[in-house]
C-alpha cells in the first residue's frame, strides 16, 4: 500500500515539473492578477449597496466591463504580435491599477460604464498577452499543455483565496479593496518590468512561414476557426453559471439557501486547484480536438443531470461532471488556439480565442434567462446538452485534421 502512495505522489509531483523558471514567474503573475480581478464578482454588490444604483443600472456598467473584455482580448493579442507580450502585459497591469483606483472615486453610471470598459480591455489585454508569454517559455508540445493547464489552476486558486478575503473586508469599505488592489498591480508590473530587461530568460518561437505550404496554412485556420465555434457553443454552457445555475439550484433545493449553491462553486474550485495539472499530465497524449469535443459534452451533459435533480447529491454529481469537462475543454482549446496560429501571429489567434470567450459570456446569460423566463431551468439544461453533443460530434469530425506541433 505504501509503495502504491508512493507512486501516486511521484505521479502527481511530475505534473509539476518540466517548466522553466521564467515560465513559473508569469504563472505567479496570473495568480496575483486573479486575487485583484475577483474583485469584479463583487461589484454589483458594490454599486447596488454602496452607490445605490438600481439593480438594471448595475447590470449595464456590468456589460460594459463584458464588452471591454471582448475587445481587451483581441487588441492585447494583436499588440503582443507587432510589440512583445511581456511589454502588453506591462501596460494592461497599469491600466488595471488605475482603473481600480479611481474606480471608488466614482458614482455616476456613465463613469462607472467608461471606467469599467477600460479595466476590460486592460484585463483581458493582460490576461492574453501573459499567457503567450507563458507559452513561448515552453520548450515543446507537452510542456505548453502542462503550463496552460497549471496556468489555469493558478488562475482558480487565486480567485478562490481572494473571494474568501473580499467577503470579510468589503463589509467595511470596498476603498479598502480598490486601492489594495492598485497597489499590488503596480508592484507586480514593476516586478515584471525588471524580469523583462533580463534578456537571458527570454525565450520565444521563431520559425519561417515561407516553407509553409498553402494547405497547410489553410487547413490550420480551417481547424483553429473549428475550435473557435466549439469555444463559443462551450462558452454559453460556462455561461449559466454566473446566470441561470445558481437561480435554479436556488430554487431546486430552498432548504440549503445560498450555501447549497456556495458549496457546488467550492467543489468545482478545489477539483479544478487539486486534480488540473495531473489530467493534463495523464491524457497529454490524447488528441487535443477530441479533448476539447469530450470536455464540451462533459460539461452540457453535467448540465443536463440537473433536469433530474430530485436530490442534493444528484447536483453534486453533476457538478462532478460538469467540472470534469471544465478541466479537459478549456485548457486545451486554448492550447489548440494557440497552436493553430501561424509564426508571427501567435498573439492574434490568443487574442480570438479570448474575445470569442469573452463575447460568449456576453451573450450566454441572456440566452439562458430567456429560456428560463419563457420555458424552464429544464430547457436550459436540456440545450445545454444539446449543445456538448454536437460540439463532440464536431470534433470527431475535425480530429483528423489536428497535429500537435506549435508552429
Amino acid at each position: 500500500m505504501l509503495q502504491l502512495f508512493r507512486a501516486a505522489y511521484r505521479g502527481y509531483n511530475n505534473s509539476y515539473r518540466g517548466l522553466s523558471r521564467p515560465c513559473w514567474q508569469r504563472i505567479g503573475f496570473t495568480f496575483t492578477e486573479s486575487i485583484v480581478e475577483t474583485l469584479i464578482f463583487f461589484l454589483t454588490l458594490y454599486f447596488v449597496h454602496d452607490l445605490h444604483l438600481r439593480i438594471d443600472q448595475a447590470g449595464l456598467v456590468m456589460s460594459a466591463y463584458g464588452v471591454g473584455t471582448a475587445i481587451g482580448g483581441f487588441v492585447g493579442g494583436k499588440l503582443s504580435d507587432k510589440f512583445t507580450p511581456g511589454r502588453i502585459s506591462i501596460i494592461g497591469l497599469l491600466f488595471m491599477s488605475v482603473g481600480f483606483f479611481i474606480l471608488g472615486e466614482l458614482h455616476k453610471t456613465w463613469q462607472l460604464m467608461l471606467c469599467l470598459a477600460l479595466t476590460g480591455i486592460a484585463v483581458y489585454s493582460f490576461v492574453t498577452a501573459n499567457t503567450v508569454r507563458i507559452i513561448d517559455f515552453c520548450k515543446d508540445h507537452s510542456t505548453q499543455q502542462k503550463a496552460i493547464s497549471i496556468n489555469y489552476a493558478a488562475s482558480n486558486l487565486g480567485i478562490g483565496i481572494s473571494a474568501t478575503v473580499i467577503g470579510f473586508v468589503a463589509d467595511y469599505s470596498y476603498h479598502y479593496l480598490f486601492y489594495a488592489a492598485s497597489v499590488i498591480l503596480i508592484a507586480a508590473a514593476i516586478v515584471m518590468f525588471l524580469l523583462e530587461r533580463n534578456k537571458s530568460t527570454t525565450f520565444t518561437h521563431k520559425s519561417s512561414t515561407s516553407a509553409i505550404s498553402n494547405k497547410i496554412v489553410h487547413k490550420k485556420t480551417w481547424l483553429g476557426f473549428v475550435i473557435l465555434i466549439c469555444l463559443f457553443l462551450g462558452g454559453l454552457i460556462i455561461a449559466q453559471l454566473s446566470s441561470t445555475y445558481p437561480v435554479y439550484i436556488r430554487a431546486t433545493f430552498p432548504q440549503y439557501a445560498t450555501q447549497g449553491v456556495g458549496l457546488l462553486f467550492a467543489i468545482n474550485a478545489i477539483i479544478i486547484i487539486i486534480f488540473q495539472a495531473p489530467l493534463s499530465h495523464i491524457f497529454h497524449k490524447i488528441n487535443k480536438v477530441l479533448m476539447v469535443g469530450v470536455g464540451s459534452f462533459l460539461m452540457g451533459f453535467g448540465m443536463f443531470l440537473l433536469n433530474e435533480s430530485f436530490a442534493y447529491i444528484v447536483a453534486v454529481i453533476a457538478c462532478l461532471f460538469y467540472t470534469l469537462g471544465e478541466m479537459s475543454f478549456y485548457s486545451t482549446a486554448q492550447l489548440v488556439c494557440y497552436q493553430q496560429g501561424m509564426a508571427g501571429r501567435k498573439g492574434h489567434s490568443m487574442g480570438l480565442f479570448r474575445s470569442t470567450y469573452a463575447t460568449c459570456l456576453i451573450i450566454g446569460p441572456a440566452v439562458g434567462g430567456w429560456l428560463y423566463h419563457h420555458y424552464s431551468g429544464h430547457a436550459v439544461w436540456t440545450v445545454a446538452g444539446a449543445i456538448g453533443l454536437v460540439c463532440l460530434l464536431i470534433c470527431l469530425i475535425a480530429k483528423q485534421y489536428y497535429k500537435p506541433s506549435s508552429r
